[in-house]
């Protein structure tokens, strides 16, 4: 059993090894394929600064530092910032680069970096953000070409590239406040001074009230016409009378305001629903402007509704009376229903 233990313990141990051994060797292979990326990004940058093309050849030094960064690769891309007159970049790599090559030992990359930084001092430009202590609202932030400039560095002179730069100020619930100033080369003094920033307008709340009646009527739907006419010519030898006619018109006519009714009923009931989604108090105490919409909304199918039901029953017992009783004959005769919120217009002609 122990024999067992130990065969499995020292398999186990190999195939971590192996395991190991593989990871590592993967890691060799892309470590030289790094490096010899990088050895070509520099020594192209180093060519292209010999031709005076220190725009592409910063470029170059750029990705091959990003790659496999070295103290080397620093103080030329320090040199061809410097050719460039950012003045500030160059000024802050080779301070790096001395500090790094200190720490490791190399002596004579340690002085040149330090050199060549002390000789880029005397003409560093700087910008200066200024804060008046009432003008530091809670949560301002101050932001320079995209960067965040810390609040320990307002006040502060700090070494900047000469150029162009657009600064905001922006605070929780205040209106952002922007400038653009240009920084001059040969140590100028720039300095900006950030405003008071004014607050946002606030937002009026929704309203809570009831619409009056001349808010639904203006809100009201054109009036619903129905009308029917019959036309009926008989001889006045014959005797005939057109009224039955007549009255089966007006109960058809009331038969349809049923109808119409019963669908503006249900409209008025879909929409009470909907707006107790947004009111669920109902229509009176509500903040809700769509609620309220679908409240009103509701009144007025409900008031349609109403008008209709009762408007048809008339029509439907006025059909029913006329048709049973039709005293006498005419040549024509015409009925026209009107509908609207809040009236009932019921005309009659016969012509005889």
């Amino acid at each position: 059993m122990r024999k067992a233990v130990r065969l499995v313990s020292i398999g186990a141990l190999i195939a971590v090894t192996t395991q190991l051994g593989i990871q590592q060797a993967a890691m060799a292979q892309a470590s030289v394929a790094d490096k010899a990326a990088a050895q070509v990004l520099f020594d192209e940058g180093r060519r292209l600064s010999q031709e005076g093309n220190y725009v592409e050849a910063c470029k170059r030094f750029e990705q091959s530092q990003a790659i496999e960064p070295g103290i080397g690769n620093l103080l030329y891309l320090a040199d061809c910032y410097e050719h460039l007159d950012r003045t500030a970049s160059a000024w802050a790599l080779y301070a790096d680069a001395a500090s790094r090559a200190a720490a490791a030992g190399e002596t004579e990359r340690a002085s040149a970096g330090r050199r060549r930084a002390d000789a880029l001092k005397a003409r560093l430009s700087t910008l200066t953000v200024e804060v008046p202590q009432p003008h530091a609202l809670p949560g301002l932030e101050i932001v320079r070409e995209g960067q965040l400039v810390a609040a320990s560095l307002w006040g502060v002179a700090v070494p900047i590239d000469p150029g162009d730069y657009n600064i905001i100020a922006r605070a929780p619930g205040h209106i952002p406040w922007s400038s653009s100033l240009h920084v001059g080369a040969k140590a100028a003094r720039a300095s900006l001074t950030i405003p008071l920033l004014p607050e946002e307008p606030l937002r009026p709340a929704p309203a809570s009230r009831i619409a009056t009646d001349s808010e639904h009527a203006a809100r009201l739907p054109p009036p619903l016409q129905l009308t029917a006419a019959t036309s009926t010519t008989s001889p006045v030898a014959t005797g005939g009378s057109p009224l039955p006619v007549l009255g089966i018109s007006l109960a058809g006519l009331g038969g349809a305001a049923l109808i119409a009714g019963a669908i503006f009923g249900g409209r008025a009931i879909a929409k009470n629903n909907q707006a107790k989604a947004f009111c669920p108090g109902g229509g009176s105490i509500c903040n809700d402007m769509r609620g309220l919409e679908l409240t009103d909304q509701a009144d007025t199918a409900a008031t349609l509704a109403n008008v209709l039901v009762i408007g048809g029953g008339a029509l439907l017992l006025s059909g029913t009376i006329v048709y049973l009783t039709a005293p006498s004959s005419s040549e024509r005769s015409g009925v026209a229903l009107a509908v609207g919120s809040s009236a009932l217009k019921l005309t009659l002609t016969e012509a005889f």
